[in-house]
């Protein structure tokens, strides 16, 4: 053993604690523990060079824990690794047994590593044994000394208890509730009582009101901002891109608003008054004069030209009254109107004009309004002949785009085409807040009745019940229609909720037999439906005090709900306030922590549902299950496969269910078949995993298929914690109902979490496929979530992801290519504009006390943007042309780079939400070409160990990519018997203990075989054709050897 070996022992048991440490997340803790190991190592060894990585400091730490048993088995191994910040992102192998195998540890070599602070640790842990087996010694004489203050502390509890009673009784005599004096009194009579004094609740005010708003937050019929004050615009208007495009236009570019012709369109209630209510002010701003006009669009189209020149002229003549008090001649020809525009140009600070035009969509004559764009060509050309400083803008339907596009009689009509978007879940509920927000007092008191969740369980309910694009009105025409005042005077959001959940709710009270069967006796069949009501009050105001107005006007109903033991009295200060009795209390929060809903939510729909047929255990088949059979009909491609999953695992499915529910001992069929039934229900669900991913699928399905799968990219927690679970119950010989439930409701958590599985990664397949040998596990990972956030219209985060994985990949990519090429003259290749700006940048990075001796190896850490492209570019006939082979050619290529760093740009200037809409099928291609390009880039590696590549001049080698044209550039790698024997063995021992080694990681290659990168190339090309050993390259760049015999 090496002194750094050694040394790196040292250090690892020295540091135990603070590497295991959950800090290693942070990124001081990291700065702090590298110069921790940099002193180490400096005062030890005395070279940086010497300095090891992280890689073999996490190693041997697992050794000593494996040593000292600690770590006993893969599951330990497994556990440590998810608690360890540390051993997650440096620990290379995850197989126990290589630890197993390779563990030198002995008891003498520990204790002698051991430093002082662990060595006294131990010696302390041994004291304590001693201490302990001397008390157990005196246990005789101390048990008689507890036995006596046990007494004594007993009689001390029970006096208190005595006391505390007491206080509690005279309390209760003091403040005696009202209801107590209506203990006798039958439910018939409370009934009758309540009906006599009840009044239908009639409330004078707005439900904004009721909400303690200023007005009215969405006036005007929902139409544009009618009736909503300008000083309110910014803190309601939800801006998507279009806005600060128009915005800057206006203030710093006006000369190209003008001579446009713009065609905006959208969805019906797509926001587009909004849009030009709001750009009026900035339009105004800029001393341009807004001119808006609302077109009927149900009359012939020659008559809505008429129409919308004679609006245009009265407008205009409203300014040149204003201006020159005159009332102009009343001939609104066209020539008149502009000449009249032209004065108003001359003679006022309007600069020019923006004429809106709206309501030529919303009509039942589509033909005449189309008919009418064709005819307002010739105002639009005699506009721009006269030029006149003009800006036109007309609102559209979508559909109209392809006409408008293709059809050539519409070809002057147009100059610009902008869609404006429908909004994403969190546009619309912060549309709703923000204006919930602007119209209510500074305490924002609206809270109280209508939360963030209550929100958002409403876009998702408008979402799913709409069958097409949801727009700005559809969500404010939903929320105004579904608030309301009951008859007790409670303001609520009334929420249809989703079915499948009231009935798992239902299920959940069902379970609780006495809380179920007393609400059953208060349903409204029985009751006032009131008092459903003023049970989700009581939960929604956590308790009503006697002294408050609800409990005055509702006292019957009070005294119904505390003979029925649902709610309970909580003495305070002052009076008593009846809350929900503490299980029922307990059952409604849990429901609101799993379903996002409160009991006002729903208590009333529990008593509406149609109860579903009743089917004895053997025949019921969970919904989980019949999701599968639904699904295969919705994904047509695999609609056979899944079908046949269905039907092959139908009948072990209820096998297991019922094994779960009955069986108990080992020796029984049933139980048996539990972890049978298991594994063959999961492989086959797998398998279609696997299938719709693009993943490889073997032939033969076997147990093996679990284990691998949970170590991909398509695995869960769910998967990773039934797969335990499974393993815990092959030990196990018999099992008591407690573990059956616990292993079922792992069971069904794992099986939904397949099916919804193969949901989401088949309607991500829809915007590129992943799945293939190419990629690695985290490429797939990162590639997934973008495709995530994708489809969720999240494209902020999916180009934040990607552009961040694509320069991590690259900047290694890059010079690891060059390694092998060019030796250590690589960087005179990247070219010398690019080296002084990656120096500029490290001297700035310095500056700021940034350790940069961590990337002094690979300087495209300080690369900038756009040096990627200024690389790969001038290099693509010689080097990177025939790596990325997937693109058709340079052209192609450079446009892929050019769009991901332009929408990654764009973003981090500060864009609002999202990437310009408009440009998400440019995001969409971007992905689709990104999985090329990871693609392309792992197999580079595989293209060095081709014959073609490799060229041997006695000792001298050289690589290319490029049939050695490019010889002059390239640097030969002079070898040496001595230092190729000497890596073989590290080969061999590779082989032995059956790794596998990333080699796209010069730091992994390094460590584990303790060679430079152009060695291990050298060393594998020269093993292969030796015939000394044959690899496999899987998971994009996992390298597996194996010895020929």
């Amino acid at each position: 053993m090496t002194k750094l070996e050694e040394e790196i022992k040292n250090f690892a048991l020295i540091k135990r604690q603070k590497l295991l440490s959950k800090k290693f997340n942070d990124n001081k803790y990291i700065q702090q523990m590298r110069q921790e190991k940099h002193q180490y190592f400096l005062k030890i060894i005395g070279k940086r060079e010497s300095i090891p990585k992280w890689q073999p400091i996490a190693k041997s730490l697992i050794l000593f824990l494996v040593s000292i048993k600690e770590i006993k088995n893969q599951i330990d191994l497994d556990k440590i690794r998810k608690e360890s910040p540390f051993l997650k992102k440096y620990l290379r192998d995850s197989q126990f047994t290589s630890y197993f195998k390779e563990n030198t540890y002995t008891g003498d070599s520990i204790r002698q590593l051991l430093s002082d602070d662990i060595q006294n640790k131990v010696d302390l842990k041994l004291q304590k044994e001693k201490i302990v087996k001397e008390l157990e010694s005196k246990k005789k004489k101390d048990i008689l000394d507890l036995e006596r203050k046990k007494k004594k502390l007993i009689i001390t509890e029970k006096k208190k208890k005595e006391e505390i009673k007491t206080y509690f009784e005279e309390k209760e005599k003091n403040f005696k509730s009202i209801i107590d004096e209506s203990k006798e009194e039958s439910v018939e009579k409370l009934i009758n009582s309540y009906k006599k004094k009840s009044k239908p609740f009639y409330c004078s005010e707005e439900w904004w009101e009721r909400l303690n708003l200023d007005a009215n937050p969405f006036p005007g019929n929902n139409i544009g901002l009618q009736g909503i004050d300008k000083s309110l615009y910014e803190e309601i208007i939800i801006k998507l891109p279009i806005y600060d495009k128009y915005t800057n236009i206006i203030v710093n570019n006006r000369k190209n608003l003008f001579g446009k012709s713009i065609f905006l369109y959208a969805d019906y209630g797509g926001g587009k008054s909004t849009f030009f209510d709001y750009l009026n002010i900035e339009i105004l701003n800029a001393d341009i004069l807004p001119i808006k006009i609302l077109i009927d669009p149900d009359i012939d189209a020659f008559d809505i030209k008429k129409n919308f020149r004679k609006r245009l002229y009265y407008k205009i003549s409203k300014e040149f009254i204003k201006k020159f008090g005159v009332l102009p001649d009343n001939d609104y020809n066209i020539e008149n109107t502009v000449k009249k525009m032209q004065q108003l140009i001359d003679s006022t600070f309007y600069s020019g004009f923006v004429i809106f035009i709206d309501g030529i969509h919303k009509t039942t004559n589509p033909k005449a309004s189309l008919e009418f764009l064709k005819l307002l060509q010739n105002t639009i050309e005699y506009f721009f002949d006269e030029d006149l400083k003009v800006c036109l803008i007309v609102a559209g339907k979508k559909e109209w785009i392809d006409q408008l596009k293709k059809g050539g009689e519409y070809s002057g009509s147009f100059t610009i085409f902008e869609e404006m978007q429908n909004p994403n879940p969190i546009q619309a509920y912060e549309m709703i807040y923000k204006r919930l927000k602007a119209f209510s007092n500074s305490e924002l008191s609206f809270e109280r009745y209508i939360n963030e969740n209550d929100i958002k369980n409403l876009i998702q309910i408008i979402r799913e019940e709409y069958k097409r694009n949801i727009t700005f009105r559809d969500i404010i025409q939903e929320f105004t229609e579904r608030i309301k005042t009951d008859k007790l005077g409670q303001i609520k959001l009334y929420l249809r909720l989703n079915e499948n959940d009231l009935f798992k709710i239902l299920e959940r009270f069902k379970v609780n037999e006495e809380i179920f069967s007393s609400l059953k006796e208060i349903s409204p069949k029985n009751y006032p439906k009131e008092i459903l009501n003023l049970l989700g009050i009581i939960d929604q105001e956590q308790g009503i005090h006697e002294n408050s107005d609800w409990f005055k006007d509702n006292i019957d109903l009070f005294s119904i709900l505390s003979k029925n033991n649902l709610i309970m009295k909580k003495s305070s200060s002052s009076s008593f306030k009846w809350i929900l009795k503490k299980k029922f209390g307990k059952l409604v929060k849990n429901i609101e922590e799993d379903y996002g809903y409160q009991l006002r939510h729903y208590i009333n729909d529990l008593f509406t549902l149609r109860k579903p047929d009743h089917q004895s255990f053997e025949n019921q088949v969970f919904e989980e299950l019949e999701k599968l059979k639904k699904l295969a009909y919705a994904i047509e491609p695999y609609k056979s496969d899944l079908l046949n999953t269905y039907n092959y695992i139908n009948e072990p499915y209820m096998k297991l269910l019922k094994a779960l529910k009955y069986e108990t001992s080992y020796k029984n069929e049933g139980y048996k078949g539990i972890v049978e039934h298991s594994e063959f229900i999961l492989m086959r669900l797998l398998n279609n995993i696997k299938k719709i991913t693009n993943e490889y699928v073997s032939p033969d399905i076997t147990p093996d298929l679990i284990q691998d799968f949970s170590q991909s990219w398509l695995s869960n927690q769910y998967l990773t914690d039934f797969i335990i679970e499974l393993n815990d119950l092959k030990s196990k010989q018999i099992l008591i109902k407690s573990e059956r439930e616990k292993y079922l409701v792992s069971f069904k958590k794992c099986f939904t979490s397949l099916i919804r599985c193969i949901e989401t990664q088949n309607a991500r397949n829809s915007i590129t496929i992943i799945g293939n040998s190419y990629l690695s596990n985290n490429d797939k990972r990162i590639l997934d979530e973008c495709r995530r956030f994708y489809l969720i219209q999240d494209y902020t985060n999916t180009i934040n992801i990607l552009w961040k994985y694509f320069e991590e990949k690259t900047r290694l990519f890059i010079f690891n290519i060059y390694t092998i090429l060019y030796g250590q003259k690589w960087q005179s290749i990247i070219g010398k504009p690019i080296l002084e700006d990656i120096r500029k940048q490290m001297n700035q990075e310095k500056k700021t006390g940034m350790d940069l001796s961590l990337t002094e190896l690979n300087i495209l850490f300080f690369a900038d943007r756009k040096h990627y492209q200024d690389i790969i570019s001038p290099n693509w006939k010689t080097v990177f042309g025939y790596i990325f082979r997937s693109f058709k050619d340079k052209k192609e290529f450079n446009i892929f780079i050019e769009d991901l760093r332009n929408l990654a740009t764009k973003e981090v200037h500060n864009r609002p939400y999202e990437i310009i809409r408009q440009e998400h099928e440019k995001l969409r291609t971007v992905l689709t070409n990104s999985v090329k390009f990871f693609k392309d880039l792992n197999n580079s590696y595989n293209l060095f160990l081709k014959e073609e590549s490799f060229l041997r001049d006695d000792n001298k080698i050289s690589f290319s990519l490029h049939k050695f044209l490019d010889s002059q550039h390239l640097t030969q790698y002079i070898c040496q018997p001595s230092n190729i024997n000497q890596v073989e063995k590290e080969f061999n021992r590779l082989i032995k203990n059956n790794r596998k080694i990333d080699i796209s990681s010069q730091e992994d290659i390094q460590n584990i075989l303790n060679c430079d990168y152009r060695t291990f190339f050298v060393v594998l090309f020269l093993g292969v054709q030796n015939n000394l050993w044959t690899f496999k390259i899987s998971q994009g760049t996992i390298l597996t050897l194996k010895n020929i015999k």
